[in-house]
């Protein structure tokens, strides 16, 4: 079983990332963890869409569980529609996470989760900024 990890760096000591589509990188393994590929995220600069490519690269990687901080609906879509496993609320670094999913404290993803810091404050709004 293959898993993906976002990731701030590379290696399994490496920070994980909060962010889905635009990680630096994605820690791939086997469910024990005895080695790590560590894959450049290809959709980190681009222009829009990034969590829907991400979605599509780990797809394409043959990944079968996504451990993940924050994860939006569209790339939530592409995941769930893979038949892509998703477990939430990852912190710590990369091993770390992965001992969090073995011992089975990672909630399983129902719904997308998106983050709600900064560049998320417009939420509620209009495009013209008034409350919706």
């Amino acid at each position: 079983m293959k898993i993906a990890i976002p990731s701030k760096g590379q290696g399994a000591d490496a920070p994980v990332d909060e962010r889905f589509g635009r990680c630096a990188y994605f820690a791939l393994t086997e469910d024990d963890g005895a080695n790590w590929t560590i894959r450049e995220n290809p959709c980190l600069k681009a222009p829009g869409g990034a969590g829907v490519q991400a979605a599509q690269f780990l797809t394409q990687e043959g990944v079968d569980v996504l451990l993940v901080d924050n994860l939006g609906p569209k790339a939530a879509q592409v995941i769930q529609a893979a038949g892509i496993e998703v477990h939430s609320g990852i912190q710590g670094t990369v091993q770390q996470a992965l001992r969090d999913y073995q011992a089975q404290e990672l909630k399983p993803m129902q719904e997308a989760v998106t983050p709600t810091g900064p560049g998320r404050q417009d939420r509620g709004r209009t495009r013209g900024g008034r409350e919706r």
